[in-house]
């Protein structure tokens, strides 16, 4: 079991390291003024897009969050998928897999309400200022 962990980590952290390598490779393409310049011209308004403003850095870091939940769901489907696999018949497995993957789907139904409430919040505050 240690074994399965030790892989599906060095895969994260592989990937990390080639989305780094790609990134690195790309910078010119998604060069910020490129970005703008298309942005403009596709009628979008750059300036209520920053992230400089207190909504802006939240709505990122609750974006980064529940995209690592996500992640994370899609982790234990796979490793519950596999545990269902290997199996063979042992009634004690099967349930161990099946309830891991109910445990993953009400996981997922609480950041799916987590992320319906923080756009819901996100609409009904987003329009005060401070003074």
């Amino acid at each position: 079991m240690k074994k399965k962990y030790s892989i599906v980590i060095l895969l994260i952290i592989s990937c990390l390291f080639i989305g780094t390598m790609v990134s690195a490779g790309l910078d010119d393409a998604f060069d910020e003024q490129n970005l703008d310049a298309v942005a403009i011209s596709s009628g979008y308004d750059i300036t209520s897009a920053t992230t400089s403003t207190l909504e802006g850095v939240v709505g990122s870091i609750i974006r980064l969050i529940l995209s690592l939940l996500g992640l994370i769901f899609i982790l234990l489907i796979f490793l519950a998928a596999d545990l269902w696999m290997k199996a063979n018949g042992n009634p004690e497995k099967v349930l161990k897999a099946k309830k891991m993957i109910s445990q993953a789907l009400i996981g997922l139904s609480f950041v799916l309400i987590a992320y319906a409430l923080s756009y819901v919040l996100a609409q009904i505050f987003g329009g005060l200022t401070l003074t």
